[in-house]
């Protein structure tokens, strides 16, 4: 039997720290696991307001049932997490809506401890999808923190493991980015399956794809995604259906066009399509009240001491 594990982190304590596109990430991943018809089971609870300690908790109940089950055997066990990330001390945590550096182990989630709940399913094959997204801010962090040293973390992970493709959407050094309606990482896996040649896709091809796509991409310039493997590269991730092929999420990330997919019947006249774009858009008097807003904002802000010292705010 094949189960996964999703969790998506869109919303935090500090509301600056907050990622929107993770939500889109989540609901299309879970979306494409569904129609691969693959799992059995997916385990997706909603994260934001979720305190770490509450998730950990429901999280260990469900891989536990599993364990004590000895007549399923676990083939594969698929892994994704979308949101904040921090490498600290040899150490990666997955930081959970809660999240605060003063009490960082109980308000995140290890991959050591994550690690220990996988292994101790005994799976055939270990899978993980990493798309820790800091809209702009590099997504490994920490003290003496260099690419090198937390490579060699991650990929000294694989050893707990028979097999393994381990996935992560950018190098320590590098922002891991998103807009604001999906990361770039997510979209691009999303792609690879989508786009796949092949009536099977294997999960080698989803890497090559990757690769690919963020060495010739321009706007993907800023992050490399870097993978640990330790199976046979024919291993797959399943069977690709026009459902699969028809999986529509690109026009929720980005600009609507005028094809028909905005809800406008197609061969209509001009006006019906400027009056169909229209909803896309605000009008002047609400556009002027957000302007407002963010002028209240950064009125209310309170800045740094030593910026304080420095400037005059205006």
């Amino acid at each position: 039997m094949k189960i996964a594990i999703l969790l998506g982190v869109s919303k935090y304590a500090e509301s600056k720290n907050d990622l929107p596109a993770c939500e889109s990430d989540l609901e299309f991943m879970q979306k494409l696991l569904n129609l691969t018809g693959n799992y059995e089971e997916i385990y997706s609870p909603s994260c934001d307001g979720m305190t770490a300690s509450d998730l950990k908790n429901s999280l260990a109940e469900w891989i536990e049932k599993y364990s004590k089950d000895d007549k399923k055997k676990i083939e594969e066990i698929f892994f994704y997490y979308t949101g904040h990330g921090e490498f600290f001390k040899d150490e990666f945590y997955f930081q959970l809506s809660d999240f605060d550096a003063k009490k960082r182990s109980q308000t995140s989630l290890t991959n050591s401890e994550l690690d220990t709940w996988l292994r101790g399913l005994e799976p055939e094959l270990t899978v993980k999808v990493i798309d820790a997204c800091n809209s702009g801010v590099p997504y490994i962090k920490g003290d003496n923190n260099d690419a090198s040293r937390v490579v060699k973390y991650l990929d000294s992970t694989k050893g707990n493991f028979e097999n393994c493709y381990f996935m992560f959407s950018s190098m320590a050094e590098q922002p891991s980015l998103q807009d604001r309606q999906l990361s770039y990482f997510t979209k691009t896996f999303l792609d690879a399956v989508r786009n796949s040649d092949s009536t099977d896709t294997r999960y080698k091809h989803i890497i090559d794809y990757i690769s690919d796509e963020f060495e010739n991409n321009g706007d993907y310039s800023q992050q490399t995604p870097f993978f640990v493997t330790q199976a046979a590269f024919t291993e797959i991730f399943c069977t690709i259906t026009d459902d699969i092929r028809n999986l529509e999420y690109v026009k929720l990330a980005f600009t609507p066009t005028l094809d028909g997919t905005n809800d406008v019947p197609k061969n209509s006249s001009l006006k019906q399509l400027v009056e169909g774009d229209g909803k896309y858009y605000v009008g002047e008097e609400d556009a002027l009240k957000i302007l407002a807003s963010l002028k209240d904002g950064f009125e209310k802000y309170a800045y740094p001491d030593d910026i304080n010292d420095l400037y005059d705010m205006e």
